[in-house]
């Protein structure tokens, strides 16, 4: 925390952070820091035994200043002992991570950055999000619909018993119900990941 504090005060540009802390986090009033306004789990962290909240995202005033409409969202755990913390920007870009590496992907940010007015990076980006949302939407959905709706159903099960534990982390037949949701979150991922090949 204290490599953070330093920052803060030298950093007089929108910056945000999202880490481990491990410490009960309560210098971010003089640090100059804020915590995110958040949705989802409270806790972030978990061996099955012990649940805490170490993981935190953080941002200064300028990000505020700038970006007031972005909150982080923290995700049940999935196959992890750490919640996944997503920084979200709503109505803008939420890319899949498969499409980075397609051709078609490719020219479609390319088309996108071309249209880009010239003027402050911030401001650049800002239009670059917003307009290439629709263009990407409608490619992953021509191109990975169907095994991706599969996958999310049951991701979707599997973070909705993760939740449950959350508020009972030692309910014997939510942890079997867990491991079952599990291993068929895995099978189908990797199901994913070879139509991706």
């Amino acid at each position: 925390m204290g490599y953070t504090v330093n920052i803060s005060h030298t950093i007089e540009h929108p910056w945000c952070v999202m880490w481990d802390f491990t410490t009960v986090l309560h210098q971010e009033e003089s640090s100059g820091l804020q915590e995110f306004y958040y949705v989802g789990a409270f806790f972030s962290w978990t061996n099955k035994l012990i649940w805490s909240r170490t993981d935190r995202a953080l941002h200064n005033g300028f990000w505020y200043d700038m970006f007031d409409f972005t909150y982080v969202t923290y995700q049940a755990h999935s196959l992890l002992d750490h919640t996944p913390i997503i920084l979200d920007f709503p109505n803008c870009l939420r890319p899949k991570r498969h499409s980075y590496s397609d051709a078609q992907f490719k020219d479609i940010v390319k088309h996108t950055l071309d249209k880009c007015p010239q003027g402050p990076a911030l401001q650049v980006l800002k239009h670059f999000l917003c307009n290439i949302r629709n263009p990407l939407n409608l490619f992953n959905t021509n191109k990975f619909a169907d095994i991706y709706a599969q996958q999310g159903r049951v991701r979707e099960a599997l973070m909705q018993i993760q939740t449950q534990l959350q508020g009972d982390p030692f309910n014997n037949e939510l942890l079997h119900q867990e491991d079952i949701r599990r291993q068929h979150y895995v099978t189908i991922t990797h199901s994913a990941i070879a139509l991706m090949k």
